[in-house]
């Protein structure tokens, strides 16, 4: 006798759309990561655990060099404060004891422990918690839940653009949302030594011949572009960086990949007048490495412009026709 067919479950179009969704959040968050070239670990995806008698799962977990990025994505939107608060139990216990978390993790995930490079100690490693809800959490609750990072969902959209304009150099600015600095990352976590500086030789020009206000001096120099990404940020509409609403529009990707087939067709490079404000670290220095002052800078000279990148992306981008002051007062336009 035929065994009768179980009926299949039916599924409501609001579910079917709510599915539909989630998938596309997850999806969304995990290209980010992925593009800026962290590893994803799929054994530890969504896999529940006990750590320090606290059960519960994690539903992403990246790994950079050092940097390990623990996720949560939530597109419920009924009892986000609950849901948060539980989690809240074993975010505390990790960011307590980092280090035997990520032992706990590497014992109980071979990918994970695989994913670590052998040079580092648990000392040099970094653990940031994400929470990425879907829809918006009230300021009142993440107050109530610090110390971890939240990844909005307009946040998400935003690092989504712009990693599928910039592609693996967009890790810069997700390092810094993630608040890192170079020290924080890589070598330079193992020898402070190792975090770069550059020196770009370059003209300074006075407020006699550029006509700025007292105080206000302007450097040209020129920079590559791999300097030039790893040091500068701009202020995008929709971005995370609310500086009282200034901000440049968001590259074409139809344009950038234009740009970049006729680089590479015509084995070019692309050469443009850029405006940049400087960070307050920045150096000035003459051929022979003394330090210059900008007060006494009276004719156009010739300078060396010394970059100390202790945070990524210290230097804001703005434009190509205009120059702008620095907090010390020195104006620089790279070319």
């Amino acid at each position: 006798m035929a065994k009768a067919k179980k009926k299949k479950k039916q599924v409501s179009a609001a579910q079917k759309e709510q599915d539909k969704i989630k998938r596309t959040h997850f999806r969304e968050v995990r290209s980010i990561f992925s593009t800026c070239g962290f590893k994803r670990i799929p054994s530890a995806s969504d896999q529940e655990f006990t750590f320090q008698g606290t059960t519960s799962d994690l539903d992403d977990v990246f790994v950079f060099e050092n940097i390990i990025v623990l996720i949560e994505c939530t597109t419920a939107q009924n009892d986000i404060p609950g849901h948060l608060k539980r989690k809240k139990v074993l975010y505390d216990k990790i960011l307590k004891d980092p280090s035997e978390f990520r032992n706990f993790l590497a014992q109980k995930f071979p990918d994970f422990a695989a994913a670590q490079a052998s040079k580092y100690q648990s000392h040099h490693f970094r653990t940031k918690i994400l929470y990425c809800s879907r829809y918006p959490i009230d300021s009142d609750l993440k107050e109530e839940v610090p110390d971890i990072t939240y990844l909005d969902y307009n946040i998400v959209r935003y690092f989504k653009a712009i990693t599928e304009r910039v592609k693996h150099s967009a890790r810069y600015e997700l390092f810094s949302y993630l608040g890192l600095s170079y020290k924080d990352i890589g070598d330079a976590a193992i020898a402070q030594g190792t975090v770069p500086q550059q020196s770009f030789k370059g003209s300074i020009l006075p407020e006699g011949q550029s006509h700025f206000p007292p105080g206000y001096k302007v450097a040209s120099f020129y920079v590559d572009p791999a300097a030039l990404l790893a040091r500068c940020y701009v202020l995008r509409k929709d971005g995370w960086r609310d500086d009282a609403g200034l901000y440049q529009r968001m590259i074409s990707h139809k344009k950038i990949e234009s740009i970049r087939r006729y680089l590479l067709g015509k084995k070019r490079v692309f050469i443009n007048n850029i405006i940049v404000t400087l960070p307050n670290n920045t150096q000035l220095t003459d051929n022979g490495g003394a330090t210059l002052d900008p007060k006494k800078i009276q004719r156009t000279e010739p300078g060396n412009i010394l970059l100390r990148p202790t945070i990524i992306q210290s230097a804001s981008l703005m434009g190509s026709i205009a120059s702008f002051p620095t907090t010390r007062g020195v104006a620089t336009k790279t070319r």
